[in-house]
């Protein structure tokens, strides 16, 4: 919901106890992305490793913003896999796991 649907902490809070029938609160929410954050983490790395050897990979940036800061949301497509990457610069660093 914050991501996809960029809702707030409280108004996803809100969604999973009024629709889903789940307490919830805003700092739970947060403490759930953080559990699937660092779950995904392991998968999205070794992905985004692999792309600089893919024979097919397009590219794609679309500016936003993370927190004050002005950034850029990369969308790298392989053949089989498509890879998410929020970076500070549109460089062709972003391509690398650590953005640089």
């Amino acid at each position: 919901m914050m991501a996809y649907f960029r809702q707030s902490k409280r108004r996803t809070a809100l969604f999973v106890t009024a629709i889903l029938n789940i307490p919830c609160g805003p700092s739970l929410t947060v403490k759930h992305q953080q559990i699937a954050t660092q779950a995904l983490r392991p998968g999205d790395d070794e992905l985004a490793r692999a792309l600089p050897q893919q024979p097919y990979l397009n590219g794609d940036e679309s500016p936003t913003k993370e927190g004050p800061t002005k950034a850029w949301l990369w969308t790298f497509v392989a053949r089989t896999f498509t890879v998410f990457a929020l970076r500070g610069s549109r460089a062709a660093t972003a391509l690398t796991v650590d953005g640089g």
